[in-house]
């Protein structure tokens, strides 16, 4: 039997009522791409764009370890805030 590409419904835009528009940017290449890891949500569709509202990080296959925003906030889900403490 040969072998296809699954073909995955995944969310790529979201339009809210007063028009505004909020990109789901997946990889595109390397092993984030055969995954379909979200890479970011911003405000274009650009992977490049500046205006990202949140870039994930991934630990292993599945496991999102860091969430970063883009007033340089930076959610750890391990557990270690960016000085390094414990809370």
């Amino acid at each position: 039997m040969p072998r296809s590409k699954a073909h995955l419904v995944k969310t790529e835009k979201l339009t809210y009522p007063n028009s505004r528009e909020v990109y789901y940017n997946y990889a595109s290449s390397g092993p984030g791409e055969a995954l379909s890891r979200l890479e970011n949500i911003a405000a274009s569709a650009d992977p490049g764009s500046s205006q990202k509202h949140a870039v994930y990080t991934y630990l292993g296959a599945n496991t999102i370890v860091k969430v970063a925003h883009p007033a340089e906030i930076e959610q750890d889900l391990c557990g270690v805030l960016k000085d390094g403490y414990e809370r």
